[in-house]
């Protein structure tokens, strides 16, 4: 529900004004030290006066959009990666969940608590209650759960699809926007500039200035993307490497990369030339007018493997 819409049922029910409704839920927030919205703040204030808030209608995937707030969806868990790392000597937690519909892919992130409360696992089916939507640094609009945020499993349902992201093998001149490609290719170039970026260190948003919109003055850690030109020889295409697929890319952790420039730059000249098996999503450049590869996964060629391929294709047998 919107904040107009919490305000109007709370008025309607307790009969307060809407300048001491509006009061309240300033104090709530400042209460909660301010990170929460303050449609946060209003759900919050209607759940402790006893009033239950309309629940709101399922949204597909498809119609996700920024911004958006008090979201249901239901889907499917296709895949989950979870990976932990340290802030400020604090050890932190986040599960991305990619879910699917009938209609579209999504992805959900949780942090820290959140992953151990709900224990998901791929191929369960899941409702997801009060959520909001932001877009992520790739374009994508993915779901967070807030204060009042719930994740219910549900029991199993056929017209759900099973199967998640699926990767075409394509040449790269082939590749078109808005679809999913697995390829072979060499980076060939690496563009050096602006490579570290600050981030909120609780909702992982991109900040200027130490300031998160949403959390308010925060003190920042710091993430690495890199841009790069890849090309598998048939074509060649600017390709983006964000956060653990920077770091995978160059074979060094963030925080190492910002401390010791010389092993930045030696990693970067290791990566020139090198062949690896790339998946991610073709998106346009609208301001540059040009395609760019997102890369969502990423690993080395095993050179021993592609033998064994050539080797059962010609001989049917392997080398050893």
């Amino acid at each position: 529900m919107e904040l107009n819409e919490i305000i109007l049922k709370i008025k309607e029910v307790t009969g307060m004004e809407e300048n001491e409704i509006m009061q309240r839920i300033r104090e709530k927030q400042r209460e909660l030290y301010g990170l929460v919205s303050p449609e946060g703040a209003a759900h919050i204030l209607a759940r402790e006066l006893g009033i239950e808030l309309d629940t709101c209608e399922l949204v597909k995937l498809k119609y996700l959009k920024p911004n958006m707030t008090g979201v249901r969806v239901k889907s499917r868990i296709t895949k989950i990666i979870e990976r932990e790392f340290e802030r400020d000597g604090v050890k932190k937690r986040v599960a991305n969940v990619f879910l699917i519909d009938d209609t579209a892919e999504a992805k959900l992130v949780l942090w820290d608590s959140q992953v151990e409360r709900y224990a998901l696992n791929e191929g369960e089916v899941i409702e997801i209650v009060n959520a909001y939507t932001r877009k992520n640094i790739f374009g994508d609009v993915e779901l967070r759960l807030g204060a009042f945020g719930e994740i219910k499993k549900l029991p199993d349902d056929p017209s759900l699809p099973y199967k998640g992201r699926v990767y075409i093998p394509e040449r790269i001149s082939k590749m078109e926007p808005g679809k999913r490609y697995k390829i072979r290719a060499a980076v060939v170039a690496v563009l050096r500039n602006n490579i570290f970026y600050a981030v909120c260190p609780e909702c992982d948003t991109i900040i200027k200035n130490s300031t998160c919109p949403t959390h308010g003055e925060v003190v920042p850690v710091y993430t690495m993307i890199i841009n790069a030109v890849i090309d598998d020889g048939y074509g060649n295409m600017r390709a983006a490497f964000f956060r653990e697929n920077a770091e995978k890319l160059l074979g060094i952790e963030t925080k190492e990369a910002m401390q010791n420039k010389e092993l930045l730059e030696e990693a970067f000249e290791n990566i020139l030339g090198k062949e690896f098996i790339f998946a991610g999503k073709v998106r346009r450049n609208e301001m540059f007018r040009r395609n760019e590869f997102i890369v969502e996964e990423i690993e080395s060629v095993d050179v021993l493997k592609e033998i064994n391929k050539i080797g059962n294709r010609i001989y049917g047998g392997s080398v050893s």
